[in-house]
């Protein structure tokens, strides 16, 4: 089998459109070096021009994967199909060998035939994410075999357009370390196939919150785009979540605990592939004490009063306002435009009244409300305290806030004596919606994250049938 190329005109007509926005120059400046080194012509060729048969590229890259060593595959492919040939097909149970013991991930575009040949990596175990085209792909596809040392690694790079196939390979650590890099900004802010399967399956449901609908959806969306998704296990979360509880309110009066629950959870759902987003309104609080104290606005009734490391207080709870309606938004945001599960943490004495805000989102929502005991919680506040930073650079000034913020005792007794939790487990809308972790044990960690572990299963339980052996129609 004759085998690529090393780099033929690797830089040319729409390369740069790639590498440009990727590395900033660097790679250009590295590979540029090294192939000006290697061949005595006077100018770098403007053109992945060298084209191989089809069969010629999908041979070598069988070969590459296939040779002993190779730990790692990074995969770029845009244009990504089922496995219909015998070279596609020994391709894909090699990869599968591979990701039993070491690591296959494939990146890929949301188009349906992207989907098809994903489903089947991902019946495979093999992790697929889907990236926006935006991100400088186009046409580019490429391979990074990882093997040890990082010196017998190989990248192989194919500029694919009109159907015909111009690769490229390169060899030894520069091309790889770079574009591994690269590989894992856009791994990073890909989705999860099974978020982007979850997320047209959802919207094909006809009564959200219903399992039944969704296993109806589920099917019809299998059906068309001619795919099977065996159990659905891998998406069944993302269907839980993404129907039902895309917004989890992490509430509970200061010192119980709420900061370190949402970290546990997003770090939870994080695990199973759930993008999240971790919002509370003290950033949009404090947001507004800064401008308050620099008179940088018309005061919007009330004020804030001010102590010493960076902490504060307010004469009227209804200061507080505009910080939930800027927290409102940014979930809104972040649930409609980013598909995020967004994690929401705040604290209110009138629970009800501060959920008014989020109305909209209630009939996809989750409260988790954590308490401990009064006195706990006050040790809590006063050990706990870590100062904001702020940063100057220029002329940009930057607030870090921190979660464990200091809270003066007069604003705890006045503000968050209590709430009213009882009224809001009472409530005809959020009855069912509240689950409840007491943190009255500081033990690292350990009573919240069984306690997670029960309302993560509370989540996803009803939606297992969805997920059941299915007979095919």
């Amino acid at each position: 089998m004759r085998t690529i190329d090393t780099i033929t005109g690797m830089f040319g007509a729409g390369w740069e459109d790639f590498i440009i926005p990727v590395t900033s120059g660097i790679f250009v400046t590295i590979i540029i070096g090294g192939v000006r080194a290697m061949w005595s012509r006077r100018r770098v060729p403007t053109a992945i021009s060298r084209r191989v048969r089809r069969e010629t590229y999908l041979d070598t890259v069988r070969t590459e994967s296939a040779k002993k060593g190779t730990e790692r595959i990074d995969v770029v492919a845009p244009n990504l199909a089922p496995a219909s040939e015998k070279r596609t097909r020994d391709i894909l149970e090699t990869w599968t060998r591979i990701n039993e013991n070491g690591r296959v991930r494939v990146v890929t575009h949301d188009s349906e035939d992207n989907i098809r040949g994903g489903v089947e990596l991902l019946n495979r175990g093999i992790a697929v994410r889907v990236a926006e085209p935006e991100l400088g792909m186009g046409n580019f596809s490429f391979h990074l075999f990882s093997r040890e040392p990082a010196a017998d690694s190989t990248v192989i790079v194919n500029h694919r357009v009109k159907g015909k196939d111009r690769p490229a390979r390169q060899d030894g650590i520069a091309a790889t370390q770079i574009l591994g890099e690269y590989y894992q900004q856009v791994w990073t802010g890909g989705q999860p196939l099974e978020a982007v399967l979850a997320k047209r399956i959802c919207g094909h449901v006809a009564e959200p919150g219903d399992p039944a609908s969704v296993q109806a959806a589920l099917r019809g969306t299998e059906r068309l785009l001619g795919i099977d998704l065996g159990d659905a296990a891998k998406v069944l979360p993302h269907l839980a979540f993404g129907n039902g509880c895309q917004v989890v309110f992490i509430l509970g009066l200061p010192g119980a605990g709420k900061s370190l629950v949402r970290r546990s959870l997003a770090d939870r759902l994080e695990a199973m592939g759930i993008r999240t987003a971790q919002l509370s309104d003290y950033s949009f609080i404090y947001g507004g004490y800064v401008r308050d104290a620099i008179k940088l606005e018309q005061a919007r009734g009330g004020s804030f009063i001010a102590h010493p490391a960076g902490a504060f207080e307010v004469d009227d709870i209804a200061v507080l306002g505009p910080a939930l309606q800027e927290l409102a938004q940014a979930v809104r945001v972040s649930v409609k435009e980013h598909s995020r599960v967004a994690l929401v943490e705040f604290a209110r004495p009138n629970l009800l009244t501060a959920l008014r805000e989020f109305e909209d989102l209630r009939p996809n929502s989750q409260v988790v409300y954590v308490n401990a005991p009064a006195q706990l919680r006050a040790e809590r506040l006063n050990r706990r305290v870590e100062p904001h930073q702020v940063v100057v650079s220029g002329s940009e000034i930057t607030i870090r806030t921190s979660d464990n913020h200091l809270l003066p005792p007069s604003a705890n007794q006045a503000i968050y004596g209590k709430d009213n939790i009882d009224d809001l487990k009472a409530d005809t809308h959020w009855n069912r919606r509240v689950f409840q972790i007491r943190n009255d044990v500081d033990d690292s960690g350990a009573k919240i994250q069984a306690r997670l572990e029960e309302f993560v299963e509370n989540v996803i339980g009803p939606y297992r049938s969805v997920g059941g052996q299915r007979t095919r129609p």
